[in-house]
């Protein structure tokens, strides 16, 4: 029969070690997303503004980002919750390069919605790629900001260390 200590480390493990729920998902997306956005408008301003890409704008959406889906949840970490950070972290990078791309072609005619946001998301997820197939070296510095944006977010939300020891008896020395 285990005693009271054993089994609260036993129920602290577990629940340390248990998939977060769904609405904790939800929270951390809607917490991520706003930081998204923010970082995408950001980086945008800034590559529109002087006309350059700044890798530390880059590690800053993935700070942003990571931050905020740890936080939206306030429960336990997962590895649903690094790949939100990731996708969003990614997402609002690249749909900055679409931004920019907007900005410099403003006067091109308009097409309907729903094709304009397929377009949109469709050229978001190949844009770094697509650059890398135009400028070469350029494309592949912007490779490495994208990654180092993405490091940054998955780092954040990495599932803690936690280390138990234990139980132990009274009057053991430690």
């Amino acid at each position: 029969m285990l005693d009271s200590a054993a089994r609260d480390s036993k129920t602290i493990r577990s629940s340390f070690f248990c998939a977060p729920p769904a609405h904790s998902l939800l929270k951390a997306a809607l917490y991520g997303g706003g930081a998204a956005i923010a970082g995408c408008a950001i980086y945008a301003a800034v590559a529109i503004a002087a006309h350059i890409e700044l890798a530390l704008i880059a590690i800053l959406i993935g700070y942003m980002v990571g931050r905020a889906v740890r936080y939206g949840p306030q429960g336990p970490d997962g590895r649903s919750q690094q790949i939100l950070a990731v996708l969003l972290t990614y997402f609002a990078i690249t749909f900055s390069y679409v931004v920019v791309a907007m900005h410099e072609f403003s006067g091109v005619g308009a097409l309907s919605p729903a094709v304009a946001v397929a377009t949109l998301l469709v050229l978001a997820a190949a844009a770094p790629f697509l650059q890398l197939q135009s400028s070469g070296a350029g494309g592949l510095i912007s490779l490495v900001i994208i990654f180092c944006g993405l490091q940054r977010a998955w780092r954040l939300t990495g599932r803690r260390q936690l280390d138990i020891f234990g139980p132990y008896e009274p009057g053991d020395n430690i």
